[in-house]
C-alpha cells in the first residue's frame, strides 16, 4: 500500500495552525482585562485654545485645572441614607466639569467653566448640563457655560467668567 506523502505534511501543519489559535486565545484573553490604549491628548483642540485664553487672563491669580470628575468637587450630603448616598454618588462619580478654577494657595474652588460645543445641542446632551447645572447649584458652587469658538477675545471670556469671582 503506497502512502500519500503529502498527507505527513496537512498533518503538521494542522497541529501548526491549532497550536498557533490556542496560544493566541490564551493571549489575547490574558490581555483582554487590560485593553486600553492611550489617549493623545488631554485636550481637544477647542479646549486647549481656551484653556491658553483662561491662563492669560487668570495668570497667576489663579489655578485652573482640566476634566476633573464633578465627584471631586461636590459631594453628597451628610444625613442620607446608605442607598441614597450610593445612589447620588452614582450619578456623580462619572461625570465631569471641563475646567475647575481655584485659589492656587488653599485649592479652594472659586468656580467651574463648561464648554459647550455642538455636542452640547444633543437632547441626551442637554440632559447632562441641567444635571450638572443643578448639582453645581445645589452645592452652592458657582458656574459659567461658554459657547466654544475658533478663537476667543480675551476681553469678552473675562467679562463672562467674572461672575465667578463675584459669587466666590
Amino acid at each position: 500500500m503506497s502512502q500519500n506523502p503529502v498527507l505527513p505534511l496537512v498533518v503538521l501543519l494542522f497541529a501548526i495552525i491549532v497550536t498557533a489559535a490556542i496560544v493566541g486565545l490564551f493571549t489575547a484573553s490574558r490581555r483582554s482585562g487590560f485593553a486600553y490604549n492611550r489617549v493623545e491628548r488631554l485636550f481637544s483642540p477647542a479646549e486647549r485654545s481656551f484653556l491658553g485664553v483662561l491662563e492669560q487672563i487668570l495668570g497667576t491669580q489663579y489655578r485652573v485645572f482640566g476634566k476633573i470628575r464633578l465627584a471631586d468637587i461636590i459631594q453628597t450630603p451628610k444625613g442620607l441614607s446608605d442607598s441614597s448616598r450610593t445612589g447620588a454618588f452614582n450619578r456623580i462619580c462619572a461625570r465631569h466639569v471641563d475646567f475647575a478654577v481655584c485659589d492656587p494657595r488653599t485649592f479652594e474652588i472659586i468656580g467651574v467653566i463648561e464648554l459647550d460645543d455642538s455636542s452640547h445641542g444633543r437632547e441626551s446632551r442637554r440632559k447632562r448640563d441641567r444635571f450638572v447645572d443643578e448639582a453645581l447649584t445645589a452645592a452652592g458652587l458657582p458656574f459659567v457655560r461658554i459657547a466654544a469658538q475658533r478663537s476667543y477675545v480675551p476681553a469678552e471670556i473675562r467679562e463672562k467668567i467674572s461672575a465667578l469671582f463675584r459669587k466666590a
